[in-house]
């Protein structure tokens, strides 16, 4: 079969941050494969979104609680 190299660029669709180095190519059973990490401003700015959210249902939830007695 033969071999085809292919160099191109790989960004973040959300915040646009190049994210080459997160990036990794190989050859799959059907083809070329390219798989890519999350960029890491993305994946902290999710985790605090998380977190924000867990934080402001617990409080929620205190209250509710609270609010029962």
């Amino acid at each position: 079969m033969p071999t085809v190299e292919v160099e191109f660029e790989v960004y973040c669709g959300e915040c646009g941050a190049g994210i080459c180095h997160l990036s990794d190519g190989s050859s799959g059973r059907k083809g070329p494969v390219v798989t890519v990490t999350p960029c890491d401003k993305c994946m902290a700015r999710k985790y605090d979104e998380g977190y924000d959210k867990g934080h402001d249902d617990g409080r929620a939830e205190a209250i509710a609680e609270l609010e029962k007695e």
